[in-house]
């Protein structure tokens, strides 16, 4: 793998829209560790809502970041949880999915992409969930953020952590 400085970071825009679903799609629950079903129409509304922000490598999509307002995702049933338990102050948001592909994965990608999500929303605090048995998550977000747990819920049998940080 290339050094990091190879790597371009950018907001995305609609014709990043197809890799973008299928990044999510091959990381989703139970091959992968992300929660819920990414759909084009998802992605979509969150591109236009809000920054998503993706890493290239060699024109190919290896990371995406995505931010949504409460108010368009609050619905689903796994963010109520989330929500339930810390709604945010002001001007919060919902942080995530993160995905970085699996070649790119230890290498700084994760840390890009949060770094310009919170360039780009600064000041406003970011709300996620990660799996409690997502170890590898939630060590990368405890390391390259300063995230306080807020609580635990659980839904379907699965146990989640709620984070929140300030931008």
């Amino acid at each position: 793998m290339p050094a990091a400085d190879e790597v371009t970071v950018s907001r995305a825009g609609p014709l990043d829209l197809g890799e973008i679903v299928d990044l999510l799609r091959e990381n989703e629950a139970p091959r992968g560790s992300l929660t819920g079903h990414f759909t084009r129409e998802g992605i979509d509304a969150a591109l236009r809502a809000m920054p998503v922000i993706i890493a290239r490598l060699d024109g190919n999509l290896i990371g995406v970041l995505v931010s949504s307002p409460i108010d368009g995702v609050r619905e689903q049933p796994v963010i109520a949880q989330m929500l339930a338990i810390h709604r945010g102050g002001p001007g919060a948001y919902v942080y995530g999915p993160i995905c970085v592909s699996d070649a790119a994965r230890g290498r700084g990608v994760a840390r890009m992409l949060f770094e310009r999500l919170r360039a780009e929303l600064p000041g406003r605090e970011g709300i996620l969930f990660i799996r409690s048995d997502n170890e590898a998550s939630l060590r990368a977000h405890q390391r390259f953020a300063t995230m306080r747990v807020r609580g635990e819920f659980s839904m379907d049998g699965v146990s989640f952590v709620v984070l929140s940080f300030a931008g």
